[in-house]
């Protein structure tokens, strides 16, 4: 037989995805989208469309790590144009984190980072980049401006694995 078949996801809907037994690894997401999926009399199957998250978060807690809250970018999407397994991603999310900042002949501070994570390109062929920055700190906005991407990355991970922040010139420690 073949199936030919609409599905329609309306605002509101939520989904979660179990990452470990417990359920405390997860990722939840609400959003929309209109997907239109095929499966031909051989069993091939297709589907087509898009689903739009309008919030939603992963969270995980690596090994030997602190739990890891990202909240996905408002407009980041998973789009199908055939193949079930390999969707194009558009996935952006943030996750924040402080720091304690200090530079030479200051008192240190409290500074809110904003680690960013996106996920873009077909699945098979994933891209996975990751961005620091701050809206709290001038000093250290234009430090991490000043840096190249790869740099600014290196700096994220750093944040995100060992709770530092080691930009030019400064020494951080979490507070």
């Amino acid at each position: 037989f073949r199936l030919n078949t609409k599905l329609n996801i309306q605002q509101g809907s939520k989904f979660n995805v179990y990452l470990s037994n417990n359920g405390r690894d997860r990722v939840e997401i609400e959003g929309s989208g209109l997907l239109n999926y095929s499966q031909s009399s051989l069993g091939d199957m297709r589907l087509v469309g898009n689903y739009t998250f309008s919030e939603g978060c992963v969270r995980y807690t690596p090994p030997l790590l602190s739990e890891k809250l990202f909240e996905f970018t408002d407009g980041s999407y998973i789009s199908w144009t055939g193949d079930v397994l390999n969707p194009t991603l558009n996935i952006k999310a943030v996750d924040e984190m402080k720091a304690s900042v200090s530079q030479e002949g200051q008192d240190s501070r409290l500074v809110n980072f904003l680690v960013s994570l996106s996920v873009t390109n077909a699945l098979n062929n994933m891209n996975l980049e990751f961005d620091l920055s701050t809206n709290d700190d001038v000093t250290v906005q234009n430090e991490l401006l000043s840096m190249s991407p790869a740099q600014r990355s290196s700096q994220a991970i750093n944040m995100l694995l060992y709770n530092t922040y080691t930009g030019q010139g400064a020494a951080m420690d979490m507070s």
